[in-house]
């Protein structure tokens, strides 16, 4: 059986990724299911730097050990892959690494198609750095999060919504015509109920003001903030908080299998 070093040095990681290696078959399983879902684009990474094969995932025969993958459209590097005695799938969703060694590749017919069949991996590298990983609030519900303004404002104070959070910052939505923000403003008092975790007090930045485009055609603004000088009991709440909604987000998606 590898080493998980040798595991390592096959994804291209190195010792500080051990905790992010998973050997269970059943998690490998869910990730995988997880992307096919999703239909998220992978890329086969041949041993030169910047080779690769565009794919995803058709089918998991999880029986047989085996994965079904996309052709690619280029015959010349499809032929090269079909040499390889190892490959690297790669991919990222919502700012999570995930690579997986591809073996015994080979050329098959799947629903009336050329596509590629590999061994089922039994490692696989999920790297989530939770001080840059970023997920959706809810629509339904949704967060809002309470900015005390510089003395001498009417109003006073204004309540703003959650697009998403991370352990660095949050982007909120709904403050015009109220407010108008830009980069590099600061707000020292804010205040954001967190369901199931606590209410946080905190200080801010605007890192970011940019335009988006509704389903109506209509423009509006998004903010990217940057939590200040937060003290490690809020951020702890603030961690709680993300990991309860990527549970039940995930729960959401095995119920779709």
């Amino acid at each position: 059986m590898p080493t998980t070093d040798s595991l390592l040095a096959q994804l291209g990681a190195n010792a500080s990724d051990s905790d992010y290696l998973i050997r269970n078959p059943g998690e490998i399983h869910f990730i995988l299911r997880g992307l096919m879902l999703k239909n998220k684009l992978l890329a086969l990474n041949f041993r030169q730097p910047g080779d690769f094969i565009l794919t995803s995932l058709l089918d998991i025969d999880g029986e047989d050990g085996q994965l079904v993958l996309d052709y690619g459209g280029d015959t010349r590097l499809c032929q090269r892959a079909l040499e390889e005695d190892r490959m690297i799938c790669s991919t990222a969703h919502e700012q999570v690494k995930i690579q997986f060694a591809c073996t015994g590749l080979r050329k098959i017919r799947y629903n009336e198609k050329d596509a590629f069949s590999a061994a089922l991996p039994d490692a696989l590298l999920r790297i989530q750095r939770r001080e840059s990983f970023r997920i959706a609030t809810p629509q339904i519900n949704p967060l809002k999060c309470v900015i005390t303004l510089p003395s001498g404002n009417a109003p006073a104070t204004v309540e703003v919504t959650l697009a998403d959070i991370s352990c660095g910052g949050m982007a909120i939505v709904g403050f015009e015509p109220m407010i108008e923000l830009e980069p590099g403003q600061t707000f020292p008092k804010c205040r954001l109920v967190l369901p199931n975790a606590g209410t946080i007090t905190f200080a801010m930045q605007i890192r970011g003001v940019f335009p988006y485009t509704l389903k109506n055609g209509q423009t509006r603004k998004r903010a990217g903030c940057e939590f200040m000088d937060m003290p490690d009991n809020v951020m702890a709440l603030v961690q709680r908080y993300i990991t309860a909604l990527e549970r039940d987000r995930n729960a959401r998606l095995r119920g779709l299998m």
